[in-house]
């Protein structure tokens, strides 16, 4: 579901470190759920634990979905192997 279709949207995830932020939109987009990160440019500017941290967001739609996959625990490391 797009979010330009007048849909309200949820805070589906907050986190103080970027990366992990990148690693989570990817996860949510890779399943065709489309991501809006709230404060993208002020945590980009200042550190995220001074902006409220990184909030990303999904249509209400999308929210239960989204925190599914969100939930699923991270593949192993493989790098030490």
């Amino acid at each position: 579901m797009s979010l330009d279709e007048g849909n309200s949207l949820v805070t589906v995830l907050t986190c103080a470190d970027p990366m992990e932020a990148m690693f989570a939109r990817s996860l949510l987009e890779s399943a065709g759920i489309d991501v809006h990160i709230s404060d993208e440019v002020m945590g980009s500017l200042y550190p995220p634990m001074l902006t409220g941290g990184i909030h990303l967001q999904v249509s209400a739609a999308d929210e239960e979905s989204a925190r599914e996959i969100l939930s699923q625990p991270a593949p192993p490391d493989d790098a030490t192997h």
